[in-house]
């Protein structure tokens, strides 16, 4: 060996240069390690001491001792917070199923109580009538002392026709050709109150649409003075209403109407505010409101679409540009049945 392989005895100690190392001590690479008590003077090069392997011996590949990763801070991603569901993320199919039954109630409700105006106002009389000529009739009901009226019409069956400007409390011209539906008028006056009444009979045919002697025919065309304060209720059963409202000093106003379509003409001026009541039956309300008098009208239940031309729509509230700056306004409120509901502003 050369003097690489020399060392100092002893245990922990460095190899020297010129130290002889036996040779079952192996080789030696500079930085070795050697026992205590055998340390070379300073600045002696140290040596690493590896064991020589035996001739024939295996030689074992050495291992690097792994390294352990070092901890780290786990790194989170953010993520955003879940949104809860809103309508446009769909129905509930409960709310869905609510509703379709809701409809189908209301639908029911309206046809039973249809029904049952048809069978108790119009199918269901005893007398077997026949039609017969056309008779054309005039009535004038006088005011007399009334200061205010209440006035009552119910018509079963046929086409009414409302307006302004009599000369009289009422000037009415009737058309029938059923003898048994002569209309029935009264009027009294208590104190400075007066009551009208305008109604078809009680008397009824079997069938007024469809009788064996032809087709019925009633038309009533009532006007009213304009001037005179009054509250009205209107009853329709079968038929087409066209109903003129304006220019009439009405405080309160009621239509029920029946099966067909009716029109409520509330346009022109109007002398004090007024409360109007509309029920829907089985058909199309066209309702003409002012341009120059406020209006608030709520339309409420029933199937049908609501066309609302030259109004403001709020929800199930309409409103025309007058509302609230005009001195009168007229309230209405309609609760529909089955049919589409217009409401038209004058132009």
């Amino acid at each position: 060996m050369n003097s690489n392989n020399n060392h100092t005895g002893g245990e922990g100690g460095n190899v020297a240069a010129g130290v002889e190392l036996p040779p079952q001590m192996g080789r030696v690479v500079p930085g070795a390690q050697v026992p205590q008590g055998s340390e070379p003077p300073l600045g002696t090069p140290t040596y690493r001491i590896y064991p020589q392997p035996e001739v024939g011996a295996q030689v074992q590949p050495q291992v690097q001792p792994q390294v352990q990763p070092q901890w780290q801070q786990p790194v989170y991603a953010a993520q955003s917070a879940p949104v809860a569901p809103t309508a446009s993320h769909g129905v509930n199919p409960l709310v869905l199923i609510l509703s379709i039954l809701g409809g189908l109630l209301v639908l029911g409700v309206i046809f039973a109580v249809t029904m049952a105006f048809l069978f108790s106002n119009v199918f269901s009389g005893t007398t077997n009538a026949k039609v017969g000529p056309l008779v054309t009739e005039t009535q004038a009901v006088a005011l007399g002392d009334a200061k205010s009226v209440v006035v009552n019409i119910n018509m079963g069956v046929g086409n009414l026709n409302v307006s302004g400007g009599s000369s009289d409390l009422m000037n009415a011209t009737f058309n029938y050709n059923v003898a048994a539906w002569k209309p029935d008028i009264s009027y009294n006056v208590v104190g400075t109150q007066g009551t009208l009444q305008v109604e078809q009979p009680s008397q009824r045919v079997n069938n007024p649409l469809f009788n064996s002697g032809g087709s019925a025919r009633y038309d009533w065309d009532l006007r009213f003075m304009s001037e005179v304060p009054m509250t009205m209720k209107v009853a329709l059963g079968v038929g087409q209403g066209t109903l003129k409202f304006g220019g009439l000093n009405l405080s309160r106003l009621e239509v029920n109407t029946g099966v067909g379509d009716t029109t409520l003409d509330l346009s022109g001026q109007w002398k004090q505010g007024s409360s109007v009541l509309v029920n829907g039956g089985l058909g199309q309300v066209t309702i003409i409101v002012p341009k120059d008098t406020g209006v608030h009208a709520t339309v409420e239940g029933g199937l049908g679409k609501v066309n609302a031309g030259g109004l403001t729509v709020n929800g199930n509230t309409y409103t025309n540009a007058a509302y609230g700056t005009s001195s009168t306004t007229i309230n209405i409120d309609v609760k529909t049945g089955i049919g589409n509901v217009n409401l038209i502003q004058e132009k």
